[in-house]
């Protein structure tokens, strides 16, 4: 269960609530040619570190992607991070 995507402060993992900080990195997404007949979605994150997220055959759907899946997307992707780095005693940046 998560709570306000818009301005999350928390997420509740089973009975464990992992706190997520404000200030915690968020990417930019792009969608950007690929190949001659894909679109891609790329994350910058604020350090300049490009990565691929996923492909598509469409650009509307590489679009559409972005306004509906990111937000959960990155949040996953902290969650995961500040998890394992919490499990191994060092902080993890986000990529």
């Amino acid at each position: 269960m998560s709570f306000d995507l818009g301005c999350l402060t928390a997420v509740t993992i089973g009975l464990n609530t992992v706190e997520m900080v404000n200030e915690a990195p968020k990417p930019v997404f792009y969608v950007v040619l690929s190949d001659l007949d894909q679109w891609a979605v790329e994350a910058e994150w604020p350090d300049g570190t490009l990565e691929r997220v996923d492909t598509f055959k469409e650009h509307s759907a590489a679009a559409s992607w972005i306004a509906r899946q990111s937000e959960p997307w990155w949040v996953d992707r902290w969650i995961s991070r500040d998890l394992l780095s919490r499990e191994e005693g060092i902080r993890v940046k986000p990529p």
